[in-house]
């Protein structure tokens, strides 16, 4: 499954406050996997925009993560998780990238590597890659759950329940 979401999207916060927890608990329990695919939608690759460089915290504090475990685990998932409730909450204030790399260490990244990457745009290639996979998929608009498995896109008033959309799709 792949979510895309865009920091600076005040329809992908609603999304994340109503749905983040659910698809958050899926994926702990097992019972889903979803790749949140962060673009820069609304920042249209400005590195001085709210949407570039909070997608580009997120990506380093992921790679942070990734490189401390060897992979995704359950610990990586929920620091992501916060961290990405935190962007959300942050899109009005906008915070500069010294705070940025400090709330990805409080949560867990460890500072070295998150102020490196975020310095030299570390998270660019995934960005990047998310936005080719935004326009490959023929998608319009942030946010969007995309199933790659029978490459349908969820539409709340065709589809429903989330819940429901997400498990019949997941194959577990």
């Amino acid at each position: 499954m792949q979510i895309f979401e865009d920091f600076a999207c005040p329809h992908c916060a609603a999304f994340h406050e109503q749905n983040g927890g659910l698809i958050h608990g899926l994926v702990s329990g097992g019972e889903l996997e979803a790749d949140y695919r962060i673009v820069d939608f609304l920042g249209q690759g400005d590195p001085e925009s709210w949407s570039t460089r909070a997608a580009n915290a997120y990506y380093c504090l992921e790679g942070s993560l990734e490189a401390g475990t060897g992979s995704e685990d359950e610990a990586a998932g929920n620091k992501l998780h916060a961290f990405q409730s935190w962007l959300f909450e942050q899109a009005t204030a906008q915070p500069d990238d010294a705070t940025l790399v400090t709330q990805a260490d409080d949560i867990g990244g460890g500072t070295a590597s998150v102020e490196q990457c975020v310095t030299e745009d570390g998270g660019a290639p995934q960005i990047t890659a998310a936005m080719s996979d935004f326009s490959d998929f023929g998608l319009r608009g942030v946010p969007s759950v995309y199933s790659t498995a029978d490459s349908m896109l969820y539409n709340p008033e065709q589809h429903g329940d989330l819940k429901a959309w997400l498990t019949d799709r997941s194959g577990r």
